[in-house]
């Protein structure tokens, strides 16, 4: 396996999807911060030095946090919460 590394924050699994879809042969890619690292298999010869540069990160959406005094009181009449306004 070959791993190159790249000085750029990116979204793992965004842009494991844009590889393959280009056609690259890659086990993974893991990001830590502002550093991602592209696991490639032996057998690819291309470079993703240009994907990588075109990826556009974004921000991922963070849940509202849960208020468990309303998830109590809403379990207690229901099993399955469809409106999670109920419970922020």
């Amino acid at each position: 396996m070959k791993q190159i590394e790249f000085a750029k924050k990116c979204n793992a699994g965004k842009l494991h999807s844009e590889l393959m879809a280009a056609g690259f042969d890659i086990f993974g890619v893991s990001t830590v911060g502002d550093t991602t690292i592209i696991h490639l298999k032996d057998t690819e010869i291309k470079d993703p030095s240009l994907i990588v540069a075109k990826h556009i990160y974004e921000t991922p959406a963070l849940p509202k946090p849960v208020d468990f005094e309303k998830l109590k009181k809403v379990l207690k009449t229901k099993t399955i919460i469809t409106d999670f306004s109920e419970i922020e």
